[in-house]
This record gives structure tokens, C-alpha cells and sequence, in this order.
């Protein structure tokens, strides 16, 4: 009678496998153990019994807890970009020259996990290269994440203001459908986020991988992937041009009805810098002025934001 061990089976069966997976895809096999026990704990708190495909379900379930600590790390997923700012000079240390060289791979492979960073990869491979370049460059320098991510948010928002020009209705529609849940969303935390995410420029940006919902989050990369997929190099048919006269008519009952709600509160928007401007009301306006494009007809409302959004 043989004495030898039952292979593990369930879940079990593939944790070697996983950690093998995630160890090539981080570089660091403790990165990867991490990821790899966080996911098995939730698939077996969520039960096992009536899956499948278990296999599939671990691989998927390890993939969300990357991007939710890409999330919590504020765009980082996984990936131990700290440690290069120990080796500040790479120059003549074959080692420290490894190691920068395998923190570069782990990042793009972690970019790559993303939807949004994948199709930019595809579509605009300069693009990609300059996003990767520069966190990595800011790392080096010892910054702090926000200001890595406030260098790298323009660079994918020029890129959309870009794309929403002639991109069809249904994708420029539901972009602003997601933001203005993410206006409200921010605006319901009356700690000053709202502001800052629609006007950065004024009192510098926010970090929404921090300050959003792990599904609202997510819903936003989707919905800018969506976008940049609809606008890529199979575009075949464009939106029809709408005159800025058309557009301006279309917010008539728009701008009515902001008027009759706010009055002289709108001149806020004159200038927005100055010290006794009410930052929780602006938020309230720009909601209702978003809201109110989105109550218009389809072919209206995404007519009206190519013009306000994209870079003609």
C-alpha cells in the first residue's frame, strides 16, 4: 500500500503555481507570497465549494488584490519602486544596475496589468515610454508618490482631451457619467477633494486611487480604456461636426436653469483663486452644470463635451 502523500486539491492545488506566476511578474518573491496568501484568503473566505473553475478564480482573485494595492498605494501595483531610491547612482554598480533594471521590468509589467496602461502601450508606445521613465525617474529621486502621480495624470488627460474630440457618443457620455459619480462621490467627503479633483491647477490635485472607492476606481480606468479603444486606429466612423453656434444654443436651457438656481454665486467662477471663493459650492455648480448636460439628448450632451473637453 502506498504511504505517499495526497496532492493538495482545491484552491491548495494551485499555490505553488500562483507564487511561481507572480514571483516572474514582480521580481520579488515576497511581494509575490504577499499577493499570493491575500488572495487565497479571500477566495477561501468567499467559499470554495460551488466554483468552477478554481484555477481561473485564484488567478483572478490574485489580479484584484494587485490592483487593490495598486489602489492603496496610490498607482503603485506590487511593485517595490521604494528600494531604488537606496541606489541613487547606479552608475559603475553592476548590482545596484540589476536591480534598477528588474524594478524597471516590474513596473511595466504591473502598467501592463492595467487595461488603461496596456492599450496606451499598444496605441501610443512614446506616451508609454514617458510615463514609465518618469515614475521611475521620481522614484529615484527620493519624491513622494503624489507627485509622481500628479506628473503622470496630465500626460494620460492630454491624451483623452485628445481622443473625446471624435470619439462616438456613447463613450464621451458615459466618461463624464463616471466622473461626475466621482464629483459626488468626493463632494459627499466635505474634506475639500472635489475641488481639487476638478481644479488642480488652482490648489493641486488628489490622488483618487486613494480617496475613491476600490469600484469606483476601477470603473474610471475601465471607462477611460473604453475611450481610448473606441478613438484607436480602427476608428472608422466619426462624429458628425457640430458648430460651435449649435452648441451654444444646446446650453440654453442649461445655463437657464444654473442661472436660476445660483445667480450671482456663478461669477465665483471669474476667478477661482481668490481667498473668499465658497470651493463646496463651485463643487455643487459643476455637479449640476455636469448633470444638467447629461439630462439633454445623447447626440446633445456629447456634442456640448466634445466641445467644453476635447482639444480641438
Amino acid at each position: 500500500m502506498s504511504s505517499s502523500r495526497s496532492r493538495p486539491h482545491g484552491f491548495l492545488a494551485y499555490y505553488e503555481e500562483l507564487l511561481a506566476v507572480w514571483t516572474r511578474k514582480l521580481g520579488c518573491r515576497d511581494a509575490a507570497q504577499d499577493l499570493t496568501h491575500d488572495a487565497f484568503v479571500k477566495c477561501l473566505e468567499a467559499g470554495s465549494a460551488h466554483v468552477e473553475q478554481p484555477r481561473a478564480y485564484l488567478h483572478q482573485a490574485a489580479r484584484n488584490t494587485a490592483i487593490d494595492s495598486f489602489r492603496r498605494e496610490g498607482g503603485q501595483e506590487w511593485v517595490p519602486l521604494d528600494t531604488i531610491a537606496a541606489h541613487p547612482s547606479a552608475l559603475g554598480d553592476p548590482v545596484a544596475q540589476a536591480r534598477t533594471q528588474q524594478l524597471g521590468q516590474a513596473l511595466e509589467t504591473a502598467l501592463a496589468e492595467l487595461p488603461l496602461y496596456n492599450t496606451i502601450r499598444m496605441q501610443e508606445p512614446a506616451l508609454y515610454a514617458q510615463i514609465r521613465s518618469n515614475i521611475l525617474n521620481m522614484k529615484k529621486e527620493g519624491k513622494p508618490q503624489q507627485e509622481a502621480i500628479d506628473t503622470v495624470k496630465p500626460m494620460v488627460s492630454l491624451l483623452l482631451s485628445q481622443r473625446i474630440s471624435h470619439a462616438p457618443d456613447a463613450n464621451v457620455n458615459q466618461a463624464m457619467q463616471v466622473n461626475l459619480e466621482e464629483m459626488q462621490t468626493l463632494q459627499a467627503r466635505k474634506d475639500g477633494s472635489c475641488f481639487k479633483f476638478l481644479y488642480p491647477q488652482v490648489s493641486g490635485g488628489v490622488n483618487t486611487a486613494q480617496v475613491l472607492p476600490p469600484e469606483l476606481f476601477r470603473k474610471d480606468l475601465d471607462t477611460m480604456n473604453d475611450l481610448l479603444l473606441a478613438t484607436g486606429s480602427g476608428q472608422t466612423v466619426m462624429p458628425a461636426p457640430v458648430s460651435t453656434e449649435k452648441v451654444v444654443q444646446m446650453m440654453v436651457p442649461v445655463r437657464e436653469a444654473l442661472a436660476s438656481m445660483y445667480g450671482e454665486q456663478l461669477q465665483m467662477f471669474n476667478d477661482l483663486t481668490k481667498p473668499d471663493v465658497d470651493r463646496e459650492k463651485v463643487c455643487e455648480i459643476s455637479i449640476s452644470l455636469y448633470s444638467g448636460i447629461l439630462a439633454l439628448q445623447p447626440a446633445e450632451s456629447a456634442a456640448i463635451l466634445r466641445q467644453m473637453l476635447g482639444q480641438h
